[in-house]
């Protein structure tokens, strides 16, 4: 029997069918539409507020004494025993205690095996033993021991790498980079990845981006944020521009959550200016997403902040930071309910999450790092 027979495109059917049937089949084809819609359903999230609070309980002061750090950048983890923060001045991975003290740096700079040069993302098994690197330059995960001695190291095919994350996700892992599938860099891209434990790709998930990204070509402003529920299996993705929260389940986006922040002021133009201190400039007028984490089983917490800069050349680029405002939200998962607080300010941006624990770089300034643990509280 022959199984490599080529499929019949739909001009090659019309000549072997009767116009009737044709005619009957395009109709039950409409009814079926009609029947099932588009899976991908938008629904603005009732909002609900509640009197929690956020509390601080506990200080973290970093030891600059054997390493000075130059701008503690994105792509951090918090683990069970140690932080592990990447030093975006320096291209350093390092490592601390909870409380602080200096541990080390994480393997080494350079091009050579087990070396990086230009590290975006950093996460943390440490039951294991085991600290990934993801190396943007090298498009490679690189596996250390706990004491920071290189372990292997796995390359994938090239792609953008924001942010280049990686998670344990049940028996496997689970990591993020794009992986363009035509020439629209915006649609279908090959973005979650899924790997087995030995970090080879069995599942990849489409990602699309919302439709503002392509109208006014906000390359600069393609951050995504994501967060995988163990039990459901289900993956909250937030993107940088825009105030929602999309839902994918199985490899298909099933919902779409707008939020009513009120605080969100949505950018709305195109910047085509190539100077990037105006194009910084510009931005800062606007409002955009800046974490999303799963603090429990039915909440989600997202977080975002304003930004007021000062006249463009009194400011570096890279300190953009210290002029922003940040503010959060939590997502009942259960009730499909937006969450606010009567006081929504967070005292820094959030570096992670941790056994309902936040996170937060409270001061980013030299010999002054201080990261705010806080916990919410609500109303018994």
């Amino acid at each position: 029997m022959n199984t490599n027979r080529p499929k019949m495109n739909f001009f090659q059917l019309n000549k072997r069918l009767p116009l009737l049937s044709i005619g009957f089949l395009g109709l039950l084809v409409g009814v079926i539409h009609f029947l099932n819609p588009s899976p991908t359903s938008r629904l603005t999230l009732p909002v609900r507020t509640l009197p929690y609070e956020l509390i601080k309980h506990d200080e973290i002061v970093l030891d600059e004494t054997q390493h000075k750090i130059g701008r503690i950048g994105y792509g951090n983890f918090m683990g069970e025993n140690f932080i592990y923060l990447i030093d975006r001045a320096n291209l350093l991975c390092l490592k601390y205690a909870k409380d602080g003290r200096w541990i080390g740096v994480i393997g080494r700079r350079g091009r050579g095996p087990g070396e990086y040069s230009e590290p975006i993302s950093i996460f943390a098994e440490e039951a294991r033993e085991r600290i990934f690197i993801f190396d943007v330059s090298k498009f490679s995960l690189i596996c250390y021991t706990a004491r920071g001695q290189f372990h292997f190291e796995k390359s994938f095919r090239s792609g953008y790498p924001y942010p280049g994350e990686l998670r344990a996700i049940n028996d496997g892992y689970l990591i993020t980079f794009f992986q363009y599938a035509g020439r629209n860099q915006w649609e279908d891209i090959q973005y979650f990845h899924f790997l087995n434990p030995d970090l080879e790709i069995v599942d990849e998930w489409t990602l699309s981006f919302p439709p503002i990204y392509k109208r006014f070509n906000l390359y600069n402003l393609a951050s995504v944020y994501w967060s995988f529920h163990p039990v459901t299996h289900r993956l909250y993705v937030a993107f940088y521009a825009v105030p929602e929260v999309h839902v994918y389940e199985n490899g298909a986006l099933g919902e779409i959550w707008q939020l009513s922040l009120k605080r969100f002021k949505q950018i709305d133009r195109a910047v085509t200016v190539a100077n990037l201190a105006q194009k910084v400039k510009i931005f800062s007028q606007y409002t955009y997403l800046d974490g999303l984490y799963l603090l429990s089983p039915d909440r989600l917490l997202i977080s975002y902040h304003t930004e007021e800069l000062p006249e463009i050349g009194k400011f570096k680029i890279f300190e953009s930071r210290k002029y922003r405002q940040y503010y959060f939200a939590l997502v009942d998962l259960t009730n499909k309910q937006l969450i606010l607080p009567p006081m929504d300010r967070l005292p820094g941006s959030l570096l992670g999450v941790r056994n309902g624990q936040l996170y937060l770089l409270e001061t980013d300034e030299p010999n002054n790092r201080r990261i705010g643990v806080y916990e919410l509280h609500f109303p018994s």
